[in-house]
């Protein structure tokens, strides 16, 4: 196993303690015993694990079975086990939703979105992302609407029709202005002169 960054090892190490949690195994041999022989530095590793011990809880708004997954996707993905990931977040989703975690349920959703599109699964992608925007929209905090829309309209852009990506990029346009978020009007605007 390559630890390609401290981010990466925390959220393989969390990704382990859920999978040690859920299986009801010792977290220590789940934790250590596979990738003991091929740590690069035990000060890393130690950093991670101690991290994750002694710190503030993972996020105070998501239970831990939605951190978990999130954070097992999160780590397939940096090892290039993107179908696995997109399972991770998909799991996350279904989980965040049966516990009326809406922002978990987003962040998955759109972490699933993203994996799909990354394998040019653009369809299943769109799909996603739509499901997403759905809870969004029906969200107190609709801070994300702008940005799915954004991700929404470039997808709509790889596979069609023109008309309805351009829609979906000028709403999340109105929106990121109305919002002041100028790093988003910005990429918007990019995005619709493509």
């Amino acid at each position: 196993c390559r630890w390609p960054s401290e981010g990466v090892s925390v959220d393989l190490a969390r990704a382990f303690l859920w999978r040690a949690h859920r299986h009801r195994r010792s977290k220590v041999d789940l934790l250590i015993g596979p990738f003991l022989p091929s740590l690069p530095s035990r000060g890393l590793w130690l950093s991670a694990l101690l991290s994750i011990l002694f710190a503030a809880p993972l996020a105070d708004a998501q239970p831990l079975d939605v951190q978990g997954e999130l954070a097992a996707g999160r780590a397939a993905y940096a090892q290039g086990a993107f179908d696995r990931a997109i399972e991770s977040w998909m799991q996350a989703a279904d989980i965040a939703e049966r516990a009326g975690d809406r922002a978990g349920q987003i962040q998955a959703l759109v972490y699933a979105g993203e994996g799909q599109a990354a394998l040019g699964r653009y369809g299943q992608a769109a799909a996603v992302l739509d499901r997403a925007l759905k809870v969004a929209e029906g969200s107190p905090d609709r801070s994300n609407v702008p940005w799915i829309l954004s991700r929404l309209g470039n997808i709509l852009i790889a596979t069609g029709p023109a008309d309805a990506a351009e829609t979906t990029l000028r709403r999340a346009l109105q929106m990121s202005r109305e919002g002041g978020d100028a790093r988003l009007t910005i990429a918007v605007l990019n995005d619709l002169g493509n």
